[in-house]
């Protein structure tokens, strides 16, 4: 081949290179994004511009369903002597445990973020709150007796009228529960492909869930002068730490997608439990007792050195549009929320919701 063929053949292929890149540089992508395919995830109308969306807002409705580790009332069983055989002896009976859970409840979720243009990093926080309650629960079967959960302390407690062989007619139950979650993360999206975008991120996590439960024990045969059983117990926990996430995309069509956001931690924290064991004062027949001030017993029990795993995982749905001249990114994400936090030392301190996650997206 002379000289003069191998400069054309040559011209040939840098033509066509640079054909093939520029198509491939000033492809649009399906949320928007113009760009070879490692641009980001973040919704950018034109980023070589100034005008792009650089701010990143959010706020959300989480519909969910908490609750924690130990909501237990007690235990419910047959009235022993409802049925005996001709020797008047024990009856076989099905003991039913009085697990407790939540309503569904609104909470809420918000966030803030920023774009860096440089290599479009972006850095952003995220806070969910839930609180709720179980509102008071009666259980007075006169077809069953009740029995308390173990940690009501009543052996210790010094009552000549009261021992572990007596039973209760009716328990009263009420639980409540706040929980807080801050996300801190930094991230970096990119496209895998035309239609699938994802955005690894790392960060830190805090989490705060406090929760109380509050039972009270009746028995009117025991107590009719205003004597009954409480059982309160309160727990404060917290933990801080690292963590990892993955959010991935979709594109099914301009403006449509199917979305998953999901992340693990591992925090460190401390967890506080106070339970508090009463007889209340007040008159007690069949002795000729009375009792004149509550009686009390109280257990503390304070981890210092508690580790928690949290994890969550969102799927669902996204609708997004540009508007303004695409000055301005709006979108919806409709999907399922479930979230665990699993405590490594206690069993007794975990805590889960799940339901329906609703967000509302603005970018400018």
């Amino acid at each position: 081949m002379n000289l003069k063929n191998m400069t054309k053949s040559l011209i040939a292929m840098v033509c066509a290179t640079s054909a093939l890149f520029g198509s491939e540089e000033m492809a649009v992508r399906l949320n928007g994004c113009k760009g070879p395919v490692l641009c980001s995830s973040f919704p950018l109308a034109t980023p070589e511009e100034d005008c792009c969306q650089l701010w990143h807002v959010d706020a959300g409705l989480l519909y969910q369903q908490p609750g924690f580790a130990d909501m237990n009332a007690g235990e419910a069983y047959q009235t022993q002597f409802a049925v005996t055989d001709a020797a008047g002896a024990f009856v076989d009976q099905t003991i039913y445990k009085l697990y407790q859970c939540f309503d569904y409840e609104l909470g809420l979720t918000v966030s803030l973020g920023h774009l860096s243009k440089h290599d479009y990093w972006y850095f952003g926080a995220r806070f969910d709150w839930m609180s709720t309650s179980t509102g008071t629960k009666t259980f007075d079967d006169v077809n069953r007796e009740y029995k308390a959960v173990p940690g009501f302390d009543t052996d210790v407690l010094p009552l000549t009228i009261f021992s572990l062989t007596d039973v209760w007619t009716k328990v009263n139950y009420n639980a409540n529960v706040d929980f807080y979650s801050l996300d801190v993360m930094l991230s970096r999206g990119a496209y895998l492909s035309r239609c699938y975008s994802f955005e690894p991120f790392a960060g830190v996590k805090v989490v705060w869930f406090d929760n109380k439960q509050v039972v009270n024990y009746f028995n009117s045969t025991i107590f009719t002068a205003g004597n009954y059983g409480i059982y309160d117990v309160k727990q404060q926990n917290w933990g801080a730490g690292v963590m990892f996430g993955f959010n991935g995309e979709y594109h099914i069509t301009e403006g449509i997608s199917l979305f998953s956001d999901s992340d693990v931690a591992v925090l460190y924290g401390e967890s506080k439990e106070t339970a508090k064991s009463i007889i209340t004062k007040g008159g007690a027949t069949g002795t000729g007792s009375t009792i004149t001030t509550d009686r009390v017993i109280t257990a503390k029990n304070d981890l210092d050195c508690q580790y928690f795993v949290p994890v969550r995982s969102i799927l669902g749905v996204k609708l997004a549009t540009y508007c303004l001249d695409d000055q301005h990114y709006l979108a919806v994400k409709l999907g399922y929320d479930a979230r665990s936090i699993i405590s490594y030392t206690n069993t007794s301190r975990g805590y889960v919701m799940s339901g329906l996650y609703a967000n509302f997206i603005w970018d400018f």
